[in-house]
């Protein structure tokens, strides 16, 4: 099984396109597996960057003994393992089936299971780079690209088709993000000054 696991990251790293086609009739469940084995080798190294850096923050702290900058990077890392395997299995379900939606109606036919797989060989990249600060946003982009050539081979749909079903949720995503940071930054600035009034009352 380990084996096997390695050699499909190895030939999704190296050749992705004739990996996506051999795997169309491949089962779910063996996909699954080698998205939880890829996550779980991302949330450990990040895991372990994010005891590092918590050390070396945790130093230039006053009061802060050896044990207690351990015993906290400890703590933290293992805290941050564990969220992140969660929130990766719940992103993927959750993205899988948004992207899905736009690949139905882009002309995607073949199952949700098939989108389920683009979704899971997207994510190789993060065990590569994706654990790295600053280099991490390669894997993004190389991840994005995975996903829409998994796409356009498991569906067998354009390229066209297929980048614009993976742009649209991303876009969508990102117009959120804004929206909301605008409307948050809109409140905060009609609110701050009541609020400071309130307090010098």
């Amino acid at each position: 099984m380990i084996n096997e696991i390695f050699q499909k990251f190895k030939d999704i790293t190296l050749n992705p396109v004739e990996t996506f086609r051999k795997s169309r009739d491949e089962e779910l469940g063996t996909s699954f597996i080698y998205f939880l084995v890829v996550i779980a080798v991302y949330c450990i190294l990040s895991g372990i960057v994010s005891m590092l850096f918590i050390g070396i923050f945790s130093s230039f702290m006053p009061g802060m003994s050896t044990g207690m900058i351990a015993g906290s990077s400890i703590m933290f890392g293992i805290i941050s393992i564990i969220t992140s395997f969660i929130f990766s299995v719940i992103a993927l379900i959750v993205g899988a089936v948004i992207l899905h939606i736009f690949v139905y109606i882009l002309g995607g036919r073949k199952g949700i299971e098939q989108t389920i797989k683009a979704s899971i060989y997207s994510c190789t990249p993060l065990a590569i780079l994706g654990w790295i600060p600053v280099v991490s946003l390669i894997a993004i982009v190389w991840s994005f690209i995975l996903e829409a050539l998994a796409v356009r081979e498991l569906h067998e749909i354009s390229t066209a088709r297929a980048v614009i079903a993976v742009l649209i949720p991303l876009i969508i995503f990102i117009g959120i993000i804004v929206v909301a940071f605008i409307l948050f930054f809109t409140i905060m600035a009609s609110e701050g000054p009541v609020m400071m009034n309130e307090m010098t009352v």
